[in-house]
């Protein structure tokens, strides 16, 4: 709640220091008396645009600094991701049991802000502002006049916490796919403008197909047919003169070993050296065979042809000079295969993926037609409620409309928004849902339902709202009301039911009300008489807490004038007493 409220040098007010409680706190006091600027140094403290005008005359800045704490509903624990962002980007803890809210506003025009002593931009005391006060009056900032709002009511009323949780969570599963799904897009067109690069660089080497060691090998298969004569002619003459001639190697160290035989007879010790000659024998034997089947191998007739060699050896060179080597060659066909690879893989996860996405909508979809028949469900409910109320707060012809819309998209659209299916139709998705709801109303018989915000008189719109408010649980309540002279246009027993109403409310949200009428001031909980006089050629503003005899007194003067009578003391006793 606001517990404290202090007010240096703005407008006419030089120094005030007003305290409130939990409850409804009432603001009574003449017209001009400073009541409304109470209100609009409130609403400067969180956001509202702010002047050099707004100062206080010859001083050089004006200090308005707002203290919240918890009592019975938790401001600082309301079920809002935003204002707990809020907190957490001030290092705020959600624990602390108090909130200062100051705002510096400087006679030169510019203003400092802060939050609990953390410096503050003047947009970040308007979130505050937004979430912790709803004002109602001669004020724009109305919370419960914004459209986006309308649905939160309709929930609440509604019950949808549950089914809304799962639709949630199916949304940000769809909105993660559909991201991973444009990445694997944005990957393929980057890989696709490759692709036809690998398949001509991959082409190119598995055309030639270069094997290990191939080019060596062709080397030396080209050496072999273009020295063909020299090598037949080298092997026959080596055969001839190693084991085949009538004076080879061979048949001379044959005779060499029949005569060492005859030798050994005679010398024994020459027996060693026989072995070696003989052992030289079969070696010799052994390099002739293999030169005979050499030789015999030497027909080419079958084998491929110089030029074919050399054509072969010119591509494999071409392709080592472009790689510089062949084991560049080999890792750069592994690489393109799996580049190719890659993107066959994506076409596959994009398919997979495509098919996630429409499950997803299909699952999404399902949840959002529950909750859209819900909140059609309970409409005509809302409706009902508040067109009895405002009927008892003096507007009969009051008629009341809960306008719930979707969007169907066609095809030509449906890329650029984000949709979930219902029965086979693509719809929109909005923030909670696939429903739009606006509240629209007719104030007067025979008028055309319009906006709320389109209400040209305070006195309905301010009753309106507290008919809204009638209705709607705690649950997405903002904790402070202020309703800024909501008793124009009404008296006697309508006043008293529109006092009656903001009572019901504070039970569950500090209410501050600016009254002229005894019969709501006379169910304040805490009452606040706010007065001005002149003092050194200036006025000031001064405000009291009533009670007691003071408080009978300011209510019968609400009823009868400044000039109290019996009947009018009597009837502000009466009216206290039957609270």
């Amino acid at each position: 709640m606001l517990k404290s409220l202090l007010i240096k040098n703005f407008a006419i007010i030089d120094n005030l220091e007003l305290n409130f409680s939990k409850g409804l706190n009432i603001i009574t006091g003449e017209t001009g008396a400073g009541k409304s600027i109470i209100v609009d140094a409130l609403m400067m403290a969180l956001g509202e645009r702010a002047s050099a005008d707004d100062v206080r005359s010859g001083e050089a800045k004006a200090v308005i600094e707002a203290t919240f704490e918890k009592t019975n509903f938790d401001l600082l624990s309301l079920p809002n991701d935003e204002l707990k962002s809020i907190f957490d980007d001030f290092e705020i803890s959600s624990n602390t049991d108090e909130l200062i809210i100051r705002r510096e506003i400087q006679a030169k025009g510019n203003s400092r802000c802060f939050i609990n002593d953390t410096p503050a931009t003047v947009s970040q005391l308007k979130l505050f502002g937004d979430f912790l006060v709803d004002f109602h009056g001669q004020h724009d900032h109305q919370l419960l006049l914004k459209p986006e709002n309308h649905i939160l009511i309709l929930d609440d009323k509604a019950n949808l916490d549950k089914l809304l949780s799962e639709f949630y969570l199916l949304i940000d599963e769809l909105k993660k796919e559909i991201k991973n799904y444009q990445k694997l897009q944005e990957d393929r067109q980057n890989l696709s403008e490759l692709t036809e690069r690998y398949t001509q660089e991959l082409t190119e080497i598995e055309q030639v197909s270069p094997k290990e060691n191939e080019e060596e090998e062709l080397e030396n298969q080209l050496k072999k047919i273009e020295n063909y004569e020299q090598i037949f002619y080298l092997v026959n003459s080596i055969l001839q003169n190693l084991s085949e001639g009538n004076e080879s190697v061979y048949n001379s160290l044959n005779q060499v070993v029949k005569d060492f035989e005859k030798l050994i007879k005679f010398e024994s010790s020459f027996a060693e050296h026989l072995n070696e000659i003989k052992t030289s024998l079969i070696s010799i034997s052994e390099i002739s065979n293999i030169l005979r089947d050499y030789a015999a191998s030497l027909d080419f007739d079958n084998e491929i042809s110089a030029d074919e060699i050399r054509l072969r050896l010119s591509k494999l060179k071409a392709l080592r000079k472009k790689y510089g080597s062949y084991e560049n060659i080999f890792q750069k066909r592994e690489e393109l295969k799996k580049n190719i690879e890659i993107v066959d893989n994506i076409n596959f996860e994009i398919e997979k993926s495509m098919t996630k996405i429409q499950k997803l909508k299909v699952d999404c979809g399902k949840v959002a037609k529950k909750i859209s028949d819900e909140r059609k469900s309970v409409a005509k409910v809302i409706e009902d409620e508040i067109q009895k109320t405002l009927f008892e707060l003096g507007m009969p012809y009051a008629k009341f409309k809960v306008q719930i819309n979707q969007n169907p998209i066609v095809n030509e659209e449906i890329q650029k928004v984000l949709t979930v299916i219902v029965d086979d139709v693509p719809y929109e998705v909005f923030n909670n849902g696939i429903d739009k709801v606006e509240f629209l109303i007719s104030t007067n018989k025979g008028e055309e339902l319009k906006r709320l915000s389109e209400i040209a008189s305070g006195g309905e719109i301010s009753r309106v709202m507290l008919s809204i408010k009638s209705i709607s649980s705690n649950k997405n309540n903002l904790p402070i009301l202020i309703f800024d002279e909501i008793d124009i246009g009404i008296s006697g027993r309508i006043a008293r039911k529109v006092g009656l109403v903001m009572r019901n409310l504070s039970s569950k949200n500090q209410v501050i009300a600016i009254t002229h009428l005894s019969q709501i001031a006379s169910l304040a909980d805490h009452h606040i008489h706010v007065t001005k006089f002149e003092t050194n050629g200036r006025a000031k503003v001064n405000v009291s807490i009533l009670k007691g005899q003071d408080r009978i007194n300011e209510i019968a003067r609400l009823i009868s004038g400044e000039t109290l009578t019996e009947a009018s003391l009597k009837t502000a006793e009466e009216l206290i007493a039957i609270n």
